[in-house]
Formats: structure tokens, sequence, C-alpha cells
């Protein structure tokens, strides 16, 4: 089975060299990508070279989405079974590793994941910090949450509504469970190091909680299950807003 890592990018080919890049330059286990939009391809070129693909137009609400959209077909077309996809301002870490030895260590995670994927699994999401901290630092445990910034997907799943604001994480959760594809697991073998709304660029482009109650009404007609909760707060987006219980017993069951 092939990976594509995919990165969908907007305005931070320097966030992207000084954080990302770092680790997906030297990777020998799957093929790296960069999608960002065409007017930014130069600026892109300048970090990743030959690794950079014009993709979907940017600068738009909608257009992470679109983006993803474009790399799922891109994926399809050029026969990759496993989409990795990695955010522009994210960092891989396991314990009592250096940065600077980190590599060899991705790709064997690589290696793992691919064998997971031959098992059957459908999704795989990426550990956060707290997740492995209190994990046995290894491993595979079903999912039931939303993915957190970066998951690992088959390819022809990957194909989301652009009239979502955003919320890609959230919007493969709810696609997954129901087309019935809930073969879903975290990774324990690593974690990612990517913070919200630290770095200019990219979804800091817009206001992204009134984007996404913009679109509130339409998330709650396609999935009628959905309830939205009397209180939650959200200073990102409206995720923490909607009652997801429906869902998550269908990755149960």
């Amino acid at each position: 089975m092939k990976i594509l890592i995919a990165v969908p990018t907007y305005k931070r080919p320097y966030v992207l060299e000084k954080r990302a890049w770092y680790f997906l330059k030297d990777l020998k286990n799957a093929d790296v990508k960069i999608f960002c939009d065409e007017d930014e391809e130069i600026y892109y070129e300048q970090v990743a070279g030959d690794h950079v693909v014009a993709g979907a137009k940017q600068g738009r609400p909608n257009g992470l989405i679109a983006q993803l959209n474009y790399i799922g077909k891109y994926a399809v077309d050029n026969g990759y079974d496993i989409v990795w996809k990695v955010d522009d301002k994210q960092m891989m870490h396991k314990s009592g590793v250096s940065k600077k030895d980190i590599v060899p260590h991705i790709d064997q995670y690589l290696l793992n994941i691919i064998e997971k994927f031959k098992e059957g699994a459908d999704a795989i999401g990426t550990s956060k910090a707290m997740e492995y901290l209190h994990s046995e630092k290894g491993g595979y445990k079903p999912r039931y949450t939303p993915f957190s910034a970066s998951y690992f997907v088959r390819s022809e799943h990957l194909e989301l509504d652009e009239e979502i604001f955003s919320m890609d994480e959230l919007q493969m959760y709810l696609h997954l469970a129901v087309k019935g594809s809930t073969n879903v697991y975290t990774s324990y073998e690593m974690y990612i190091d990517c913070p919200m709304g630290k770095f200019d660029g990219g979804l800091q482009m817009f206001d992204r909680l009134a984007e996404s109650e913009k679109c509130l009404q339409h998330i709650l007609d396609k999935y009628p299950d959905i309830k939205p909760k009397d209180s939650g707060k959200g200073n990102i987006d409206i995720g923490n807003r909607l009652d997801l219980r429906h869902y998550r017993d269908l990755y149960k069951k």
C-alpha cells in the first residue's frame, strides 16, 4: 500500500519550513506533496522544490475543504491507497527521541500504519500529547471521537462538503460514520505538536467562529442526528456545541 503525505497550506511557506518540513523532507516510506494555491506556488517551491503541487484555489472560506477534496482525487488518480493529512505547522515527537533523530522513527511509524490498514482500518488518528502521555506509548485503540489536526485515511474516503467551513476532522468523523466505515483507531506510537491559532496565514485569515456559525444549520440538516447542546463554548469553531452521541454510538457498534 502507498501513502501520500499531503500538506494543504495557505500563506505559510516559512511556517512550513520551520515546522513540518524538517521531518517531511527526509522521509523515505511515503511520498510528500505540498498542496498550495497556484499564485503561491513559487514561494512554496523555494521551501519544498518539486514536492509542491498547485491545487485548489485558496483565499476563500471553503479553500481548505476544496484543497482536501483535490488531494483525495489526486491520491486516487495517482494510485495512493492512504492519505496522511499533515498540518503545515505540525511537528512529531516520540518519548526519548530528539528532534534530530526523529525521521527514522517516523519512517517506521509509516510502515506500521500501512500494516494496520492492511488489516482493515478505514482511518487512523494521530495521538495528541496528553493522549500519548497517558498511553502505553505504542499500539492502537478504537477511536470514537473526531480526529485532531492530523489523520490517516483511505484515499477514497477523502471527500468532504465544501459548504461546511473548515472542521475537516469533524466532517471526516461524520462522513465515515454515515458510510459505515467505522474501523477507526488512534495510534499511540508517536504524538503531534500542532498549536491552534498561533501562526498567521491558513485559517487564521478568516473569522473561524463566525464562518463555522454560518454553516451550523447546514450541518444539522445534513446530519440530523446531531443535537445542539444547551451549553458549549468554542472560540474557534462550533464543534463543542454539537452533541455527537448518535454518531459515537455508530463507532462503538
